[in-house]
């Protein structure tokens, strides 16, 4: 029996705003369309309400034909922006965890049980923050929230670490869980780095493949590319 693949893809979006500085939020969903992806994590979101050609979180759903989980962080001009995950897989639970520092901007977690053909799958989609000490706070509260991992079911961490330096100590003790270090570089789309842009799963094995988008199209959307992985499904 062939065991079943998924593609899992996280998106820096930068707003909607691409390197030409123009906000347009449909050229990035033809980004979206172009990866093809089961699950697709997101940060950078905004859903403005007083901008002529903005984007919804229902026009975004439907378009990729794709369920749609929001994870606010904050309010800017009464636009939503935080982080989203979109699947074409049946949602179960849906958790968000909380893990802004001090006075810095708000970041959150996005915790999500997906149902595949093989039993649950746990996603998390996540943006860290700027600063180091910032980070390294962000880090051992992820690492609390990932004690109750399942080594039986598929776990897949995603998200914007702004991890410039990989081996800092508390980012090993994350890769510790996934046993994963292979991580393309996506930051920035002019000259790319820097693998600002992650995605890991649990086991380890389970991982086939991992790339960087790197169409024509995403290299002027954001400052980002997006990562894109194919994922056996436990």
């Amino acid at each position: 029996m062939s065991v079943p693949l998924l593609t899992a893809a996280t998106y820096n979006v930068h707003q909607w705003v691409g390197m030409d500085s123009f906000y347009d939020p449909f050229r990035g969903l033809k980004v979206l369309k172009e990866l093809a992806a089961d699950v697709i994590g997101l940060q950078e979101v905004n859903f403005p309400k007083h901008i002529k050609h903005k984007i919804t979180p229902s026009i975004l759903a439907e378009e990729l034909d794709m369920q749609l989980v929001v994870g606010k962080t904050l309010m800017r001009k009464e636009a939503f922006y935080g982080n989203v995950l979109l699947t074409n897989l049946p949602i179960q639970n849906v958790r968000r965890h909380d893990i802004s520092v001090g006075s810095n901007e708000p970041r959150a977690v996005l915790d999500v049980d997906l149902q595949a053909e093989t039993g649950l799958i746990r996603v998390l989609n996540t943006h860290f923050g700027l600063r180091f000490m910032e980070r390294r706070r962000q880090h051992q509260r992820l690492l609390e929230i990932l004690e109750e991992i399942d080594q039986r079911e598929t776990t897949i961490l995603m998200g914007d670490f702004n991890e410039w330096l990989p081996l800092c100590f508390p980012f090993r003790k994350i890769m510790s869980i996934f046993k994963c270090l292979h991580a393309p570089r996506s930051f920035p789309t002019y000259f790319p780095l820097l693998a600002l842009d992650r995605i890991l799963v649990a086991p380890a094995q389970s991982m086939i493949e991992i790339h960087v988008h790197k169409s024509r199209l995403a290299k002027i959307t954001s400052d980002h590319y997006p990562v894109v992985a194919t994922i056996k499904c436990s």
